[in-house]
């Protein structure tokens, strides 16, 4: 198992203090505050702990006032005004996106809400496509534009200055009393995140609470409902009208995630009132990894099992390797890339592929690797398409190695401080401890032509990765 972080076990101890604070409720609403603090503190204590790469350069003003005037348009898929109830309703952010068979589908969501008997409603975030691409689950709509006029709301009357100075004092109370060397302008930024969503919290709740009478579901399914902030009062709006909540798993979750580790205060039902009854995860190793009030049940993954299952046999793949970000030391990830690209024979073609959070510095990357023959940038929408297509997999810290030994793909990490606590499956069995050893391993795989690594994963996978998704999710709904 992989080793817990110490700013998460930092997080966790205070939290079985009970300490007073972790009750106390927010100054302009009867919400507690600590489902809003929560996650940017184990933000801020992450980035201390792991520094990261700085995150993407914001979209200019210009592009944003047009993309605003644009969402504001009234919307027949605006989610406010769906017009029918539901059993099922599924509320995420909407980046799980992938093109399949001409159509745009949400694969954290769709697989499952098309199966179902009873009505199913996907609600993204997120705008909808309006390229033309056809949704390939017909019900779903958008937060988008009710999200915008809370925005507008907020910034033409803000939260007073009393309310947001008794935010920052309790959050420098809580940094305080947390025992991780955590600086002010830590503590400061953390505040900042939770005072963002306490301008908004009356205002989106109000949002959700016309959803919920218009839909009146029987189950709400989210993703990253466990992370507080702006999935916390929606919770808890579902949960005060006996509606069961369920998070999807939607990416990497373990020790060291500080949403999914907690300490006994989020089982008092002050604060698990924020929290959802049920996480439903890739796989039962996902579930051992994590201390949550919430019950783990494994559905899988369907969208990985069928385009695994379809995808060409390693050895039959076009010579290619993937390289994934992990927005993490990039300079050391180039000199890392290139290495891999010396190492392998002339007919083998690197693919570079930056992180979601780095897709506004994809020229950076252009740049780092121009003229450099045999190396790409991948910028494919679904990066099940990039590892089909792949026989090796390179990467500091990501979802994407754990994904890329169910298409039998052979996972290299490049070993930093994340390592021992974010990869530590016995499937990955290379390391590389600098761009010197790179020549070795490679060497070592096109030997084997993988058939070892595949042979070691088959017995493990599905434990990370559960098989018939579809069908666990639906004896889950039905019971």
């Amino acid at each position: 198992m992989a080793l817990q972080a110490d700013g998460v076990k930092a997080l966790m101890d205070y939290e079985s203090s009970l300490n007073e604070d972790l009750f106390a409720k927010l100054s302009n609403a009867d919400i507690h505050a600590w489902p809003y603090l929560r996650r940017p503190f184990g933000q801020a204590i992450a980035r201390i702990e792991f520094p990261r790469e700085p995150p993407m350069k914001p979209a200019s003003r210009r592009k944003a006032l047009g993309s605003l005037a644009r969402s504001l348009a009234p919307s027949a898929n605006d989610a406010t005004r769906a017009p029918r109830s539901t059993d099922v309703l599924f509320v995420v952010a909407g980046r799980t996106k992938s093109t399949v068979d001409g159509e745009s589908m949400n694969w954290l969501t769709d697989y499952f809400a098309a199966d179902l008997s009873s009505p199913a409603t996907v609600i993204q975030y997120r705008e909808l496509p309006n390229d033309g691409t056809p949704l390939a689950f017909a019900d779903t709509y958008s937060l988008h534009r009710a999200e915008l006029l809370v925005d507008l709301k907020t910034t033409l009357r803000p939260l007073s200055d009393s309310h947001r100075q008794s935010t920052i004092d309790l959050a420098m109370s809580i940094a305080n009393d947390i025992d991780y060397p955590i600086d002010e302008a830590s503590a400061m930024n953390a505040a900042e995140k939770a005072i963002r969503n306490q301008a908004r919290v009356v205002g989106m709740r109000d949002k959700f609470r016309r959803v919920l009478d218009r839909m009146n579901p029987r189950h709400l399914v989210m993703d990253g409902a466990s992370y507080g902030g702006s999935r916390a009062i929606q919770v808890r709006e579902a949960k005060e009208r006996g509606i069961h909540v369920s998070e999807l798993q939607h990416g990497w979750i373990g020790p060291s995630h500080g949403a999914y580790n907690c300490g006994a205060a989020m089982w008092d039902q002050r604060l698990f009132q924020y929290f959802p009854d049920t996480l439903l995860t890739f796989g039962d190793y996902w579930s051992r990894s994590v201390v949550t009030p919430s019950t783990t049940i494994p559905v899988g993954k369907p969208h990985i099992e069928r385009l695994a299952e379809s995808s060409t046999a390693a050895s039959d793949r076009p010579k290619t390797v993937l390289v994934v970000s992990g927005v993490y030391k990039r300079d050391e990830l180039i000199a890392y890339t290139k290495a891999v690209r010396d190492a392998l024979p002339d007919d083998w073609t690197v693919l570079l592929r930056p992180h979601p959070l780095e897709l506004s510095q994809v020229d950076e990357f252009t740049a780092a690797v121009a003229g450099e023959s045999g190396i790409e940038i991948d910028l494919s929408a679904d990066v099940f398409e990039a590892l089909g297509n792949s026989r090796m997999v390179f990467g500091y810290a990501s979802t994407v190695l754990y994904e890329a030994l169910q298409f039998d793909c052979v996972p290299v990490i490049f070993d930093s401080p994340l390592a021992s606590h974010y990869v530590d499956h016995p499937a990955f069995k290379r390391l590389v401890r600098s761009v010197d050893e790179i020549h070795r391993v490679v060497a070592e795989i096109l030997a084997t032509q993988q058939q070892s690594d595949a042979a070691d994963w088959d017995s493990q996978k599905a434990d990370v990765w559960a098989p018939a998704g579809v069908e666990r999710f639906r004896a889950f709904i039905t019971q």
